[in-house]
């Protein structure tokens, strides 16, 4: 018993060195495209999201599709009898042939679900798990929340917001510079 409280100080006093050796990537992305034979396509430019809360309308949302760089994201898809699924895959970040330059690696953290009300009007949602990256996502960890309205009968049938909470290393000038 001693043991185990032993190694959960060591963990609690661990915790803040463990934060401050990272950098939060923070980012909200939307993307359109398509799921086709298990297989997920989504391209998202750069935007400019604001959400307003107001006692008339209660809340309005806009999206404005910036000029300049655009993400993309790949996945496969393993869809289960239940309503839900799985999502192994990537997001890049970039432009055009450097656009591979940035990459997040994600998995389902559990399973992702779908939704669908009484009009057949389909949610789906899922969280995925960072589990690594290259160019400025090298070692990654974190999440990356995904909420998409399916549309069924169109050609680009998934409309999706992205919510990335990713933590990356920082290098080691960086932690010496701190320091001073």
């Amino acid at each position: 018993m001693r043991a185990v409280i032993a190694i959960l100080v060591v963990l609690a006093l661990a915790a803040p060195l463990v934060l401050a050796a990272t950098t939060p990537v923070d980012f909200v992305l939307h993307y359109t495209g398509s799921l086709k034979n298990g297989h997920v396509s989504l391209k998202g430019p750069s935007v400019d999201i604001r959400t307003s809360i107001s006692p008339t309308d209660a809340i309005k949302l806009e999206v404005k599709t910036m000029i300049g760089s655009f993400s993309q994201i790949t996945a496969d898809e393993t869809s289960f009898a239940n309503k839900t699924y799985s999502t192994v895959g990537n997001i890049t970040f970039g432009i055009h042939q450097f656009r591979d330059t940035h990459v997040l690696y994600f998995r389902t953290v559990g399973l992702g679900y779908l939704f669908q009300n009484d009009n057949q009007d389909t949610t789906a949602v899922t969280i995925w798990e960072v589990i690594g990256g290259k160019g400025a996502f090298d070692n990654a960890t974190g999440t990356v929340s995904v909420s998409c309205r399916v549309v069924p009968s169109a050609t680009e049938n998934l409309y999706c917001f992205a919510i990335g909470a990713v933590y990356v290393p920082k290098k080691a000038e960086e932690l010496l510079s701190a320091d001073n």
